[in-house]
């Protein structure tokens, strides 16, 4: 789901979404299908920002797109920190997950204990069942952002994708996030390059 940053629980609590069936053409012809979100926030610190979220995918796929597009409603240049959150449970169980992601050019894993963790990680990052090889990794191709690693100890690891934005007056911008499922933890590295030069559908 989407987050605006430290204040996101106040920005969407009383917001109303409308919601649609979309397919998507991508730039290669492939058409994705899911469906669109809308909101204004209703909050005065947010009143400005109108959210659009997209969640795509291809017929039998284990790839899923999150697209968002945001819009500055004002005259003035605005700013702002925005989220995709993944809440991981892969296999049905979040305390047997192990966190995967890259810090220094090398690749580290961390697994459940007592204490919670915020690791900023590079543009991917994913949680692996320990026993099954069941993975989700998130990648986020914009050059503005990253992937974060929420490592909530017991209570499993989480991911985030986040960009900070300078919006001009009126301006909208568009972003993109892919999330994809593995069943036996094979062939990341070949999904995270692909997937992080394609800021745009294929």
């Amino acid at each position: 789901h989407i987050e605006c940053g430290a204040t996101w629980e106040r920005a969407l609590a009383d917001a109303s979404f409308e919601g649609e069936a979309v397919e998507v053409t991508g730039e290669r012809g492939y058409v994705w299908k899911g469906v669109r979100i809308a909101t204004q926030p209703a909050h005065r610190d947010w009143r400005w920002l109108r959210m659009e979220c997209e969640y795509l995918t291809l017929p039998g796929s284990n790839l899923l797109a999150t697209r968002l597009r945001l819009t500055n409603q004002t005259p003035a240049r605005m700013r702002s920190r925005i989220e995709v959150a993944v809440w991981c449970q892969p296999s049905g169980e979040a305390n047997r997950s192990v966190a995967i992601y890259e810090r220094g050019g090398q690749i580290a894993l961390r697994h459940r204990t007592e204490y919670a963790a915020e690791i900023h990680a590079t543009r991917w990052a994913a949680v692996q069942h320990a026993e099954t090889g069941t993975t989700l990794l998130m990648v986020n191709p914009n050059p503005e952002g990253g992937v974060d690693v929420w490592d909530a100890g017991k209570h499993g690891a989480h991911l985030f994708a986040d960009a900070d934005i300078l919006f001009a007056p009126n301006e909208s911008r568009q972003m993109l996030f892919w999330i994809l499922l593995t069943r036996d933890g094979e062939r990341l590295d070949t999904y995270r390059e692909a997937l992080q030069s394609l800021p745009n559908l294929p």
